[in-house]
């Protein structure tokens, strides 16, 4: 009897017991506390935890909780205006989830929205996943496939490797018309940067192999284009294919020698041409001298080189992309 008595005394002062772990759980508002720290300081998967905390104890009206968690999230409103003052991109970022979830007050998108795109411009990544949601759900807007797309990859750009997976669930329920108009919308948006020479996600990459082949060879083949008209841009995507983004997509993986000709045989004319123009021009001196200063309204001491620049950006508007570079046919051959 006795040791039975002592073996349930046991059991009761054992900090594993259940019975002893529940009554030492932190009260629902402390709970909501330490994720609200937990998101403050960046964890932003604490949000929906978070989240689905409050909705629980503010939807029931008869949680014994609800009083005292509609008080907290007043003073946490509080709090998070004076750190969206301060420039706290989590606390923006915080206080737009309410917004959109209508805590604290109604929902509102346009809240929402205001506070996320001022985190974006600071380089929030979880503000650029919010945002990126609401457009792909049109909350607050239209249904916007590409801005999301372009969201999702800044994003990964500063860290967000999951973000592959929310591509994927955009692209995987489009028709292949609707991807085709993602893809052109797509390229317009990221032209620059892979122009530059930057990679996107994969899923980003293999919808603009298998939609705008055709649409980078137009550009390439343009005679008013800058990459069309630039020795550095036209060498850079057909002999840098290891680390060249425009060659893998207009390549596909497989060097077409009729495109990779066609384009090579670009580069030459643009290479010739100026080469041909600028022997004219020296050798005409002042005959060429006198007649483009009217047109141009030059100062008397306009040389001829400086001559060959005016003329040049006109008729090739990438040359000023060139400046500093050597020709890409020399340095590959």
């Amino acid at each position: 009897m006795n040791g039975n008595n002592r073996k349930r005394k046991l059991v009761n002062d054992d900090k594993t017991n259940p019975k002893r772990r529940k009554m030492e759980r932190p009260s629902v508002v402390d709970d909501l506390k330490m994720r609200a720290e937990l998101i403050l300081s960046g964890d932003y998967s604490s949000l929906k935890h978070w989240n689905f905390a409050v909705n629980k104890h503010l939807k029931d009206p008869l949680s014994e909780y609800r009083g005292n968690v509609i008080e907290y999230i007043q003073n946490l409103v509080a709090a998070l205006n004076t750190g969206i003052k301060e420039e706290n991109t989590s606390a923006m970022v915080f206080r737009a989830v309410m917004h959109y979830e209508g805590h604290g007050g109604e929902r509102n998108y346009a809240a929402a929205i205001a506070l996320l795109d001022r985190a974006i411009e600071l380089g929030d990544a979880g503000a650029m996943n919010n945002r990126a949601f609401m457009h792909r759900e049109g909350h607050g807007g239209d249904i916007n496939y590409a801005a999301a797309i372009a969201l999702y990859e800044r994003a990964i750009e500063l860290g967000a490797c999951n973000n592959l997976g929310l591509i994927n669930i955009i692209l995987d329920h489009l028709a292949p018309n609707q991807k085709k108009a993602l893809a052109k919308s797509l390229l317009l948006t990221f032209w620059d940067n892979l122009l530059g020479g930057r990679y996107y996600s994969q899923p980003t990459m293999q919808l603009l192999r298998e939609n705008c082949r055709e649409d980078i060879f137009n550009r390439f083949m343009d005679d008013n284009s800058v990459c069309g008209t630039s020795e550095k841009y036209l060498s850079r995507m057909l002999y840098e294919e290891p680390v060249n983004p425009l060659h893998e997509i207009l390549f596909n993986g497989e060097c077409s020698d009729l495109l990779f000709s066609q384009l090579e045989n670009r580069l030459e004319l643009i290479i010739g041409q100026r080469k041909a123009f600028l022997r004219s021009t020296y050798s005409e001196g002042a005959a060429v001298q006198g007649f483009f200063r009217p047109r141009f309204r030059a100062q008397e001491s306009m040389n001829m080189k400086e001559i060959y620049q005016k003329i040049m950006k006109m008729a090739h508007p990438g040359i000023e992309a060139d400046e500093g570079e050597e020709s890409g046919l020399s340095n590959h051959r």
